[in-house]
């Protein structure tokens, strides 16, 4: 269920903007998604057909990208990816992860976010 919360604050924040900018018609949306949300892409898709329906969002084309996971240990150094198995804890909480290098704690720089990379819009004429 934590998807379609998730989209509904996505939508909610792209209808804010379209009305803004006084968009008729939103065409394609790309979003970014980092792994470490664990947020199912087909639940997401289906939250948004779900929520857009009736709006400028109705049968615009969702496109969903990864963000890899990215972490810097503050020991040694290393930034880079890092290993990790796709547990249903840690939808409720993240684990801790440790270096792939000297075993310390490390802080994820990459992979958390929820971004809306793009949009392809129709915007109302202006008199």
């Amino acid at each position: 269920m934590h998807e379609f919360s998730a989209m509904q604050s996505i939508v909610n924040t792209i209808l804010e903007k379209c009305k803004e900018n006084r968009v008729e018609k939103v065409e394609k949306i790309i979003l970014a998604i980092g792994k470490l949300t664990f947020l199912g892409k087909e639940q997401l898709m289906f939250a948004f057909e779900v929520l857009s329906k009736g709006t400028v969002l109705e049968n615009a084309n969702l496109e969903i990208e990864d963000i890899e996971p990215e972490v810097q240990c503050e020991k040694c150094g290393y930034t880079g990816k890092i290993e990790y198995e796709d547990n249903e804890l840690y939808h409720v909480s993240l684990p801790l992860f440790r270096c792939p290098k000297c075993a310390a704690n490390v802080r994820i720089i990459h992979g958390k976010e929820c971004v809306i990379r793009s949009m392809r819009v129709e915007t109302e004429d202006e008199p």
